[in-house]
């Protein structure tokens, strides 16, 4: 892999000055002397004379057992973070670096801070080591990371870790023998570098770069909600949070779409610690966060972290199968299912799909469903071949979504009384699609053969258009209505087999 050395004395241009290749991949870089050492995997301490830019070169090395990736200097001795932990080097020599020491009881490290006496080790875990004497380092400390640290960087008794998907973690390293978290921000990417400067911290976070302050005690956390929950209108849902040295109360405050509207105050005056319970409202939303804030400082707060989710309602399908059996090829037939409310809350139907087109609805939709109410969809099978059909149909609404399946098979029609498929009833199904353009279906069931009528009438009773009339054999029959020669209307479509009659209405918009 190439070293080199650029020219940044011109703001606006960036000159390379030289270049060397050297083995292994170089993962970091410090400077001593005229020398640049660099941390390599496969190639372990790397050092490059960069003196004179036009002939860089490669000096020396140690090829360490492990691939290293962090390192940092300080007089003459340089230290590494590596797979097996801790190495410290002499460099006194740099065109041959001598190894002082191993530290391998923290294993897989990633990188180092150093001042005075102590080293900041950072990779699983965080470790204080005592470097005073560099022949024998001693860990004096160490606490846990919910991540794999990356890098670290320190200022006063703080040191700030990039700690890989879980973001920026905050450690007290005031008592080196104890060191403790004390706070933390879950960044959107993976945090792999972290500068400091006084108490504005500077995050390399994958595809995002974040600039961050820790304001230190007093402080406050909220626990949930936190991103990803979901709540029903009329239901309680439980907010919590906690603080460190907050004194004061706590207002908490509600954005229904975030970040499109305005805080809302939910409650105003709680305890600064603890939880309640909110008795949820408001209309459906994906886009919630909830804010809690200090009553005598609103600078001191915590928001959510992502967004949760306000169902309205509760929706429920009964049942959840539909099952056609065999169906005449091109022919129709209908079975329906009940959408059902089962929340506290008036439900908003959205839409609905099904994944073959082999099944479509009949019915408009009901657009509100109050509490406690349902509604019946119908469900048209006409299978277009002699195929089994599997499908599913998914309702969206705002009280989230529900499924059901549907299943049906294609037969050739003469093999309709071999199977014994009658409908068991007559039936006079709803048009379709209604309000129609030009043309529309009209299904119906016949569980026996016989006269039948099918006619459409205007508004004042008079005759429009007859579908069928005469003789029409056992079955599910399914007849089209040509409104070409029709004026835009309100038309009513009568079916009189026997003694049953039934009436539907049609709407023909041009």
């Amino acid at each position: 892999m190439p070293f080199a050395v650029v020219d940044l004395s011109v703001a606006d241009s960036v000159r390379q000055l030289g270049q060397c290749y050297h083995p292994g991949s170089a993962y970091n870089v410090a400077l001593y002397s005229h020398y640049a050492l660099l941390a390599a995997s496969y190639g372990g301490l790397i050092v490059m004379d960069v003196q004179n830019p036009d002939t860089i070169h490669q000096a020396g090395s140690y090829e360490t057992e492990s691939d290293i990736f962090g390192v940092a200097v300080q007089g003459d001795y340089a230290y590494t973070a590596g797979d097996s932990g801790l190495y410290v080097f002499n460099m006194a020599e740099p065109t041959s670096p001598t190894l002082v020491s191993c530290l391998t009881q923290m294993g897989n490290e990633r990188n180092v801070a150093l001042r005075g006496t102590l080293a900041y080790m950072v990779g699983d875990g965080f470790h204080i080591v005592n470097i005073a004497n560099p022949a024998s380092p001693v860990i004096v400390g160490s606490c846990a990371l919910p991540g794999l640290g990356y890098d670290v960087a320190l200022y006063g008794n703080l040191a700030y870790v990039a700690d890989d998907t879980c973001g920026l973690r905050v450690i007290d390293i005031s008592n080196p023998e104890s060191p403790c978290e004390i706070g933390h921000y879950n960044t959107r990417g993976y945090s792999y570098g972290v500068a400091a400067r006084q108490d504005t911290v500077y995050l390399a976070d994958g595809n995002y770069f974040g600039v961050y302050r820790y304001c230190g005690l007093p402080a406050l956390s909220l626990t949930t909600p936190n991103g990803g929950e979901q709540a029903w209108t009329n239901r309680p849902f439980t907010i919590t949070w906690t603080s460190i040295g907050a004194g004061s109360a706590v207002n908490i405050l509600l954005n229904h779409n975030y970040p499109d509207t305005v805080w809302e105050p939910l409650f105003t005056h709680v305890a600064n610690t603890g939880h309640i319970a909110w008795t949820v409202t408001g209309s459906h939303s994906h886009q919630c966060r909830i804010r809690i804030e200090s009553v005598t400082d609103s600078s001191l707060a915590d928001t959510s972290d992502g967004n949760f989710i306000v169902n309205r309602g509760e929706i429920a399908l009964a049942p959840h199968l539909l099952a056609f059996g065999g169906v005449p090829v091109d022919s129709l037939r209908t079975q329906h299912f009940w959408i059902r409310n089962t929340g506290l809350d008036t439900l908003q139907i959205d839409s609905a799909a099904s994944d073959v087109p082999a099944f479509k609805f009949l019915n408009d939709w009901v657009p509100f469903l109050p509490l406690g109410d349902s509604a019946q969809v119908d469900v048209t099978f006409m299978p277009r071949d002699t195929l089994h059909y599997n499908a599913h149909v998914t309702v969206y609404s705002s009280g989230g979504e529900s499924a059901l399946q549907c299943l049906g098979y294609g037969m050739l029609p003469n093999a309709l009384t071999l199977h014994g498929n009658l409908p068991a009833e007559y039936r006079l199904f709803p048009a379709y699609p209604n309000p129609f353009n030009v043309r529309a279906t009209i299904a119906y069931d016949l569980p026996k053969s016989g006269t039948v009528s099918l006619r459409v009438y205007d508004m004042l009773g008079r005759t429009a258009v007859v579908l069928t009339d005469g003789f029409v054999a056992a079955g599910s029959h399914r007849v089209t209505i040509d409104g070409t020669n029709l004026a835009s209307g309100v038309y009513f479509a009568r079916l009189s087999a026997g003694t049953y009659i039934q009436t539907t209405k049609l709407v023909l918009l041009k």
